[in-house]
């Protein structure tokens, strides 16, 4: 069978195979791109890029994930190449607002994580990463804070902004990466598109 709806739908139900644990699964991927009506080179590179996509989504990559200890914040963002915290308050409606953004934006960019930490249960580390409005949603590469976007004032001073304005205002520090056309359904990889280029914040600021 050829593909219907493009690549991203293809790793959508990759992904979702994957977060089912389905039996036999490697065979199931094997005959699916085995029956593929396309040219082997793009065969073998889209199977490629599923393989690449399976081993992140199995160490917890597409999630949006919480973390429930003080010290872990600064250990797991210490650990990982590209990801983003959501400091928050579950009684907080804002964070809420917040949180179903970042819940969209971790399926379509996979290879960054997304965490949330509740700020009142860890106020040494909330007081350490400077972090003093919520929501509050840091930005870490390699280990070191590039960005804080703390309140809705930088996505039009809204609790309506789109999760395409705040996935632009993330891509800005290159922890996420903007494709040419953005997926239209939640949930897409954009693992065949082309990526633009980021551009880093120079200024960026360690931590104290």
């Amino acid at each position: 069978p050829s593909i219907r709806s493009g690549p991203e739908n293809l790793i959508c139900e990759v992904a979702e195979h994957r977060r089912g644990k389905m039996a036999d699964e490697e065979e199931d991927l094997d005959a699916l791109f085995d029956s593929m009506d396309i040219p082997a080179e793009i065969r073998d590179a889209r199977y490629a890029a599923v393989k690449d996509m399976q081993k992140v989504l199995a160490q917890g990559g597409g999630e949006y994930t919480e973390i429930t200890e003080e010290r872990d914040v600064l250990e797991y963002t210490a650990k990982a190449d590209k990801c983003i915290v959501h400091f928050m308050h579950p009684d907080f409606r804002t964070c809420d607002i917040m949180a179903e953004h970042l819940k969209l934006l971790a399926r379509q960019h996979f290879k960054t994580r997304f965490y949330f930490f509740r700020a009142d249960q860890g106020k040494w580390v909330a007081a350490k990463l400077k972090v003093r409005t919520l929501p509050a949603v840091l930005s870490f590469i390699g280990g070191i804070c590039k960005d804080r976007l703390q309140g809705f004032d930088e996505l039009g001073n809204t609790d309506a902004f789109t999760t395409k304005t705040l996935e632009a205002r993330l891509a800005q520090t290159g922890v996420i990466s903007l494709g040419t056309e953005n997926a239209a359904a939640a949930g897409s990889t954009r693992i065949f598109g082309g990526f633009a280029k980021s551009k880093d914040d120079d200024d960026s600021d360690d931590d104290d």
